[in-house]
C-alpha cells in the first residue's frame, strides 16, 4: 500500500460527495489525515495554515458558495508557497470550456461526477505517487 500524504483538504460543499470521498480514501488507508472544507475561502485558510502544501493533495470542487473552485485554483497556482500542492478538480460539469480551464489553471487531474470509484481511488493513488516526490525534491 502506498504511503498517503501528510495531509488531504477536500474542498466540497455536498455533503454526499463528503461522504463518498471519505469512504474511498478510508478503503486504501488514506482518510486518516482528511480535512475538509465546505467553502474556496475555507479551504484557501487551511492550506495556507499549513506548515508545507507540498506534501498536500487538493480534491477541489469547482461549484463552491462564495470563491469558485476555478478562483481557488487560481489563487493556489499565484502563490509560490501554495504551487507545490498537487489539486486534482472534481465537477459535475463535463463542459469542455470547464475541462480547459481547468488545464490553463495547472489542475493535476480531472474528474468529472458523479465519481467512479475506481476512477478517483486511481486518481488519488496517482497523487500520492506525485505528492511523495514533490515534497521529497529540493527546492532552490
Amino acid at each position: 500500500m502506498m504511503d498517503p500524504p501528510r495531509c488531504i483538504l477536500l474542498i466540497e460543499d455536498n455533503p454526499d460527495d463528503v461522504l463518498m470521498i471519505r469512504e474511498t480514501l478510508a478503503s486504501n488507508g488514506w482518510a486518516s489525515d482528511l480535512r475538509v472544507a465546505s467553502s474556496g475561502e475555507e479551504g484557501l485558510e487551511q492550506l495556507r495554515a499549513d506548515a508545507d502544501p507540498a506534501s498536500c493533495l487538493v480534491l477541489l470542487d469547482l461549484a463552491l458558495p462564495g470563491i469558485d473552485g476555478a478562483d481557488v485554483l487560481r489563487e493556489i497556482r499565484r502563490d509560490r508557497y501554495l504551487d507545490r500542492a498537487i489539486v486534482l478538480v472534481l465537477t459535475a460539469s463535463d463542459s469542455l470550456a470547464d475541462l480547459e480551464l481547468a488545464g490553463r489553471l495547472r489542475a493535476d487531474n480531472y474528474l468529472t461526477k458523479p465519481l467512479d470509484f475506481v476512477e478517483l481511488e486511481c486518481a488519488v493513488g496517482l497523487a500520492i505517487h506525485r505528492s511523495s516526490r514533490r515534497s521529497s525534491a529540493v527546492m532552490p
